[in-house]
């Protein structure tokens, strides 16, 4: 019983611990993300753009993914959510990122609600 009972708490422990992706990526999912040193981004860093909208479709959850790869260094990333928060979605970087020369977003909408998210990547 007591052996049973150890197994079950490691298994839990070592599966709530947050991944190596995860600890590289930091914070990087939300209804809008700021990633970076975002302070000052001249137009000329401005290395993508995207618009991403999908409407609704009742009962369903709508998704997206754009996708970044080029040959400078990333220092700025910002997913903005056009919708208010309660009816929008989130948006995830799941591959690369900040310091990379690409990277993934992964959108997706609640419940009932569509998706509409400005992205845009800086680097130098």
């Amino acid at each position: 019983m007591i052996a049973v009972l150890v197994f079950l708490f490691g298994v839990a422990f070592i599966s709530s611990a947050p991944t190596d992706v995860q600890q590289e990526l930091g914070n990087t999912y939300g209804p809008s993300i700021t990633e970076g040193n975002c302070t000052v981004t001249p137009d000329q860093d401005l290395l993508f753009s995207d618009h991403i909208h999908k409407t609704r479709i009742p009962f369903f959850t709508r998704s997206a993914t754009t996708t970044y790869y080029g040959d400078i260094p990333i220092y700025c990333i910002r997913a903005m959510n056009q919708k208010a928060e309660e009816r929008g979605g989130n948006a995830n970087i799941t591959k690369g990122g900040i310091g990379h020369t690409y990277v993934d977003i992964e959108m997706q909408s609640y419940v009932d609600h569509g998706i509409e998210f400005i992205i845009k990547i800086y680097g130098k």
